[in-house]
């Protein structure tokens, strides 16, 4: 390792340990932290930031397991790569933010804002997305097995190739989503919103 950059890091690390994480954007102004760069990777499990504005941060391939987001600003973040399993973001504002390859396993995110944004192979499976706005979304392989997604706005979405397998669609808006080779088998689509939806090669039942 470089030795300025190992004095660097360890710098980083010292700056870090002396602000109790209550608040990551408090943190970052304290500690002097870049939120393009110093953020990346970082462990933050089971860290509580509820309520916290952290528009466009990078949290690429962060660990935020168990972390508590709920109803926090993330508008145009970067948690591509990021662990998010079992975290709580009810309420959470993240239209625009990237979530590419993002792993979401048994996550909070009812109610959450997420239109626009790139959960593009990410992983969703056992997530509970109730009434979560996913307007516009690029779902693109993503794994949604198991997930609910009861009275979700999804109208626009991209969910090509998604695996929607004994997922929770009830009374979801699907009005012009993209379904296409997407798999359905055992999904819940009663009373949803199929106006304008592609389905092209998409396995299982409709209803």
């Amino acid at each position: 390792m470089d030795k300025e950059f190992g004095q660097e890091l360890q710098s980083l690390s010292e700056r870090i340990v002396q602000v109790p994480p209550e608040r990551l954007s408090q943190l970052v102004k304290t500690a002097t932290l870049d939120p393009q760069r110093d953020l990346v990777g970082m462990d933050l499990e089971g860290c509580n930031f509820s309520g916290d504005i952290l528009n466009d941060f990078n949290l690429a391939r962060a660990d935020l397991s168990n972390a508590d987001l709920s109803n926090a600003i993330l508008g145009g973040a970067n948690l591509n790569g990021a662990i998010l399993s079992n975290a709580i973001l009810g309420g959470a504002y993240l239209s625009g933010a990237n979530l590419n390859g993002a792993i979401l396993s048994n996550a909070i995110l009812i109610y959450a804002i997420l239109s626009d944004a790139d959960l593009s192979n990410a992983i969703l499976s056992d997530a509970d997305l109730n009434g979560a706005n996913l307007k516009g979304a690029n779902l693109n392989g993503a794994i949604l097995s198991n997930a609910i997604l009861g009275g979700a706005y999804l109208s626009n979405a991209d969910l090509n190739g998604a695996i929607l397998s004994n997922a929770i669609l009830s009374n979801a808006d699907l009005s012009n989503a993209d379904l296409s080779n997407a798999d359905l088998n055992n999904a819940d689509l009663s009373d949803a919103n199929l106006n304008g939806a592609i389905f092209r090669d998409s396995p299982g039942d409709l209803l």
